[in-house]
């Protein structure tokens, strides 16, 4: 879905709205097709046709997740904290240099 995504934004910036459109409607139904080859043609469930559109949005909303963990300025990490720009990172400890003399 993200390419599908970058199709739609790439069709609107360069003014082509239908080719963008259909790159994404293309997305769209690539993931339907996948979730019936998958859900029927491997696992044989019968709730695949039903609920092939649930595929796409839950890509879609994991692009958005992921797209919104990026634009944080500081991550955790393992109960640390890590800021983003910054030229030393919040993440390595005062002891961290000692406890690799030692």
């Amino acid at each position: 879905m993200p390419y599908g995504i970058l199709g739609l934004l790439a069709g609107a910036m360069t003014g082509h709205w239908l080719l963008g459109l259909s790159l994404f409607v293309a997305a769209i139904l690539n993931r339907m097709i996948e979730s019936w080859t998958i859900g029927w043609g491997v696992v044989r469930d019968p709730v695949a046709f039903k609920r092939a559109w649930l595929y796409p949005l839950r890509d879609l909303l994991g692009f958005a997740c992921l797209v919104r963990q990026l634009s944080q300025q500081t991550r955790s990490l393992a109960g640390q904290t890590l800021s983003i720009g910054q030229r030393r990172s919040h993440c390595a400890s005062r002891d961290f240099g000692k406890r690799l003399d030692s």
